[in-house]
């Protein structure tokens, strides 16, 4: 059945990434660049197909749909809170840091960080001796 789920509903999880995707990609005003375009949607498609799947996951572990759609919120929450998505990691405790393992969250964050700022050159004009990084890869050194 979980098979079947999937194949079924495979069409509409990925044309609503594409148009996510496109929309998003160019009102953000992203990388203007074809391969970093396809770098974006693959992420964005991955991210939503595992998080539908993970929706496959809850509601697998009980018949009452009042109880899933308590559970799976509940299930969720540590992921997006000890990923790293909302809290940076340093600040997370060491005893449950593990679970940013389990979450899509911060490897999905990372590519795109890495997508969009790998190779992007600034012009920095900068007065009174302010620092100014040339290069987008130490955002991501900085960042990820």
């Amino acid at each position: 059945a979980f098979l079947a789920t999937n194949l079924a509903e495979l069409p509409i999880l990925m044309i609503l990434p594409l148009i996510f995707s496109v929309i998003c990609y160019n009102l953000i005003g992203l990388v203007k660049n074809l391969n970093n375009f396809y770098t974006f949607f693959k992420t964005i498609l991955l991210m939503s197909n595992t998080a539908a799947s993970f929706g496959y996951f809850g509601s697998a572990l009980s018949d009452n749909p009042r109880l899933v759609t308590e559970l799976v919120p509940a299930l969720m929450l540590p992921l997006i809170c000890f990923g790293g998505f909302v809290t940076p990691i340093e600040s997370i405790p060491e005893g449950v840091r593990w679970i940013k393992g389990f979450s899509w969250f911060p490897h999905s964050t990372e590519i795109l960080m890495v997508n969009q700022w790998e190779g992007v050159r600034f012009d920095c004009l900068v007065r009174d001796g302010g620092l100014c990084d040339r290069l987008g890869r130490r955002i991501n050194d900085n960042h990820v």
